[in-house]
C-alpha cells in the first residue's frame, strides 16, 4: 500500500483553505451527477492501471469499480473534506474483496506520499481545476516509479475558432460555479512540459461531456521521459 511519507507532514503539507457554502454543499453532489455517465471512457481508461494506484483528486471515488484485478491497492486523494466522506463511503460500500483501498484528504499540488512508491497515478478530469497544474504534476512525476503508467482524462482547450473565444470568456466566472475549472487550459502541453512522454493521446470532443466550450478532451497515458 501507500504509505504516507512522514517527513512530509507538518513541514510541507497544508490543509486546502475553506470551501465555502456552495463548495461544501453543493458543487460535490453536481460533479457526481454530471460525471456518472463516463462509465465507457472510465472502463477503457482504468484497465490500464495496475499495481500501486493513487489517483489525485479521486472526488467521490467513482473509479473505484473500474479498477481491474492487477491493482494491489488503491489511494484515493482529494482537498475537499466532503469529497473524502463521500469517497470512503464508496469504498466501504463497493472495495472489490482483497483489494487495499484508502483515502487520503491531500491537494494535488502537495501529497504527502513517498517518492517513486505508485506505480500508477490517475488524474480524471482534476487538472482543470488544481490551483498550480504544474506542481500537481510535478508531485505525480514524483510519487510515480521508473515505468509506471500515468493515466489521464481531461477536458482542455477547444483547438481554435469560437469555441476557444467563449471558453477565454466564460473561465472567470465558470470556475467560481465549476469548483475551480478552467475551459481554457492546454493540459497537453502541461503534461509534456512536466517531463512526461505520451505513450497514448488522444484529443476529441464528447458528447457526454456538453456543448463545445466542455466537450474537447484528451485520453491517454504517459509516463517518465527519463525513465
Amino acid at each position: 500500500m501507500l504509505n504516507p511519507d512522514p517527513m512530509q507532514y507538518g513541514k510541507k503539507y497544508k490543509k486546502p483553505a475553506s470551501l465555502g457554502w456552495y463548495g461544501r454543499f453543493v458543487f460535490p453532489h453536481i460533479e457526481v451527477l454530471v460525471t456518472r455517465g463516463l462509465g465507457k471512457i472510465r472502463r477503457r481508461l482504468l484497465s490500464q492501471a495496475h499495481g500501486r494506484v493513487m489517483e489525485i483528486g479521486a472526488g467521490a471515488a467513482q473509479n473505484l469499480a473500474y479498477l481491474p484485478e492487477t491493482v494491489r491497492s488503491y489511494l484515493a486523494t482529494d482537498p475537499s473534506p466532503v469529497m473524502v466522506g463521500k469517497a470512503k463511503k464508496e469504498i466501504r460500500r463497493h472495495k472489490p474483496p482483497g483489494l487495499d483501498a484508502r483515502v487520503m484528504r491531500a491537494a494535488a499540488e502537495d501529497i504527502p506520499v513517498k517518492s517513486q512508491s505508485a506505480d500508477t497515478v490517475i488524474s480524471f478530469l482534476v487538472l482543470c481545476s488544481v490551483y498550480d497544474p504544474f506542481a500537481a504534476l510535478s508531485e505525480v512525476y514524483r510519487v510515480l516509479r521508473p515505468g509506471g503508467s500515468f493515466l489521464f482524462f481531461e477536458h482542455v482547450r477547444a483547438p481554435g475558432g469560437a469555441a476557444v473565444w467563449w471558453q477565454n470568456r466564460i473561465t472567470p466566472v465558470w470556475k467560481r460555479l465549476g469548483g475551480g475549472c478552467h475551459l481554457n487550459r492546454d493540459t497537453a502541453d502541461t503534461i509534456e512540459k512536466s517531463g512526461f512522454c505520451f505513450e497514448q493521446f488522444r484529443q476529441y470532443r464528447t458528447r457526454k461531456m456538453g456543448p463545445a466550450i466542455t466537450s474537447n478532451v484528451i485520453e491517454g497515458m504517459a509516463g517518465k521521459r527519463d525513465s
